[in-house]
């Protein structure tokens, strides 16, 4: 079920309507009447305990115009007021904020002034001082410059007065509900009380871009918009702007935080930071040109995981130099040390679990703590960045299997209930992790590989003294066999041919002898040896001896076969030349037949060719004697076939062969 607000329909609109509709400028009559009822509202306010400070035209309604009547809306950022000195948050609308706002500390009843005063230059000026003005600069004019500057453009004179009473940097000197009833009842003694040290009487600073400071927050203020320079300005300057903050402004309270910087052990941009949160800790904390908010981090992270140099070496200083634990505010508005204990935490875990595998890994320098890894370890801790969510997805992919069975990736735990310090190391790990695993099994395979290498050595040696064996007892066989095969010839051929039986005896003996020797006794080789060879010249001799005849017979049967090949070949080769012999008369008798042919023919030829060119040369001998008209040696008149010579000089001699000769009438 939900629930409703109901609000009273006020139909003059805002007090920003009114100022459009009658300006620029108000008249200062209808400006007094206004007064008289927001200082009305202001008193009741105020008297229930309650300090508005987000008063501005748009909050302020118009119920009536005749007669005035106002209502004061927008009570979102009040707060109740219990003591004299209050503490408060940031939030307000700057163009009417007065300038302890920004310090957050404010003294009851004063606040609503400041911004009553604020529109009251508006409505008198036509315009707001701070128009068009950037917020930075706004809290700027309102630290460092005069109030007085703030109502110059208001042309009366009791307006004039009346913005500045209200506009009074120190509280205690700010105009409230009373002086502004006496104003209202031009008292001749009410006075505007000044500053206690007005600006343009303070001491300046030293100078820094060709130009002087007034104020610790002016200082600041220049530092920060200028952070390059600013660097190389307080490493030369600093005793200088302690010695001025201490004895030309007599803020100890700035001096003592300005001399414990020196103490911390940071960079150049830390102490200078921090030496402008001292001198102004109500400003907007900027490092290095850049604001440091959410977004601001959360841009700053997205660009150095994007590999920029810049924003890498920004996330760097701001872990040395703890600059997100510096920029926390004495109001609370951000609580950016937490987020920085927080990134600090996360460090020391990734230190940790480094520590806890480096000694059991061979390549360190993966796991060296970088930029890149303090910007994610920077974004993990963050709200809303989905960096966490992505470290967990990436850790859960980078555990492979080949990962795990690493010993010491395993002992690093589980990967989806670790921190980001150590969901961050799992992708680099778990490749060094892999790395060793293949590079385990490549070793395990190599030792497998090696072992049965020796297992086939060990097998071939194995194999090679049993070869050995049997070609020992082969040898042994063979030395038996052998004389004993060579004797057995030895007999069968004195058997056959019946000669050499004296050698014969003595071989055999021998032979016989050998065999048993070179069987039971290993020492008897050469003797078995001998007798081989005694039987086989033996052998050879009875051989060559005995079938002397058969090869002379052989080589004879050779001869004859060769020389009937040999006549055989010379009779084939007569009948190939014989035919060839042939085969030329032939071709020649044809050559002969046709050279005689061609002969015959050029001359029949030449005949008709002289046949043809004699009856051309009679027929050319006819004709020019038809020209002539001379016809006593021609019997015969030419003319056109089938035509008679009636005419004959009509007729067309240049084609003759169209004409036959008939004979004259």
């Amino acid at each position: 079920m939900g629930f409703w607000e109901v609000q009273e329909w006020v139909q003059g609109g805002s007090l920003r309507d009114l100022m459009q509709n009658e300006g620029p400028r108000v008249a200062p009559a209808v400006v007094e009447e206004l007064l008289k009822e927001i200082v009305l509202a202001l008193k009741d306010v105020h008297n229930q305990e309650i300090e508005h400070r987000d008063l501005k035209p748009e909050n302020i309604l118009i119920r009536s115009r005749h007669p005035l009547d106002i209502v004061l809306i927008d009570f979102g950022i009040a707060s109740v007021v219990e003591g004299s000195v209050r503490y408060t948050s940031a939030s307000r609308t700057t163009l009417y904020a007065p300038p302890e706002a920004f310090s957050g500390i404010f003294r009851k009843g004063c606040w609503d002034y400041w911004s009553l005063g604020m529109i009251l230059v508006e409505l008198l000026d036509g315009q707001h001082p701070f128009a068009s003005l950037p917020e930075q600069v706004v809290m700027n004019r309102l630290t460092v410059r005069n109030p007085d500057e703030f109502a110059a453009g208001v042309s009366d004179p009791r307006g004039r007065q009346l913005c500045r009473g209200l506009l009074r940097r120190d509280p205690e000197k700010r105009w409230g509900a009373a002086e502004i009833e006496r104003w209202l009842d031009h008292d001749p003694s009410l006075v505007v009380q000044e500053d206690a040290v007005p600006v343009h009487e303070r001491a300046s600073s030293p100078p820094f871009l060709g130009a002087r400071a007034q104020t610790p927050e002016e200082m600041a203020t220049k530092l920060a918009t200028n952070w390059k320079e600013a660097v190389q300005f307080w490493k030369a300057k600093s005793a200088e702007i302690q010695h001025w903050v201490l004895h030309d402004l007599g803020r100890k309270d700035i001096s003592e935080k300005l001399e414990s910087i020196d103490k911390e052990n940071i960079g150049a941009d830390g102490e200078l930071f921090r030496a402008i949160r001292a001198m102004a800790p109500s400003m907007p904390s900027t490092f290095r040109g850049m604001l440091i908010d959410m977004p601001s981090l959360t841009a700053i992270v997205r660009n150095a995981l994007a590999n920029d140099s810049d924003a890498l070496g920004t996330v760097t200083l701001l872990y040395n130099d703890r600059i997100l634990t510096a920029a926390d505010r004495p109001d609370g508005a951000h609580d950016f040390a937490s987020i920085d204990n927080a990134w600090c935490r996360e460090v020391a875990t990734y230190d940790r679990a480094v520590n806890q595998i480096a000694e059991r890994i061979r390549d360190r320098s993966a796991l060296r703590l970088t930029p890149n890894i303090m910007a994610t370890l920077l974004g993990a801790v963050l709200p809303a960045t989905g960096v966490l969510e992505a470290l967990r997805q990436h850790a859960s992919n980078a555990a492979t299997e080949d990962a795990r069975a690493c010993s010491w990736f395993s002992g690093l735990g589980d990967v989806m209930g670790s921190g980001a310090g150590t969901l961050v190391l799992m992708p680099l790990v778990a490749t060094v992790a892999e790395n060793e695993t293949r590079e385990r099994c490549a070793r395990e395979a190599e030792h497998q590989r090696e072992e049965e290498e020796q297992r086939e050595r060990d097998a071939a040696r194995q194999r090679q003294d049993k070869a050995a064996e049997r070609r020992e007892r082969m040898g042994r066989l063979l030395m038996f066999l052998g004389p004993v095969t060579y004797l057995s010839v030895i007999v069968l051929i004195a058997y056959s041919y019946g000669k050499a039986g004296s050698v014969l005896g003595v071989g055999l003996g021998i032979g016989v002898l050998g065999a048993i020797c070179g069987f039971f006794f290993e020492m008897a080789g050469p003797v078995a040896i001998g007798s081989a060879i005694l039987a086989w010249v033996v052998a050879s001799y009875v051989w060559y001896n005995s079938f002397d005849y058969a090869t002379q017979q052989r080589e004879s049967a050779q001869r004859e076969q060769v020389e009937q090949q040999r006549r055989e070949a010379d009779g084939a080769a007569r009948r190939e030349r014989a035919e060839q012999e042939q085969k030329e008369a032939q071709r020649q008798r044809r050559e002969a037949d046709e050279a005689r042919r061609r002969a015959d023919e050029e001359r029949r030829q030449h005949w008709q060719a002289e046949q043809q060119r004699q009856a051309q040369a009679r027929r050319m001998q006819y004709l020019q004697q038809v020209r002539c008209g001379d016809f006593s040696d021609v019997g015969r008149v030419c003319c056109p076939i089938g035509q008679r010579p009636n005419n004959i000089s009509t007729g067309d001699w240049r084609q003759p062969w169209k004409y036959v000769c008939v004979p004259a009438n």
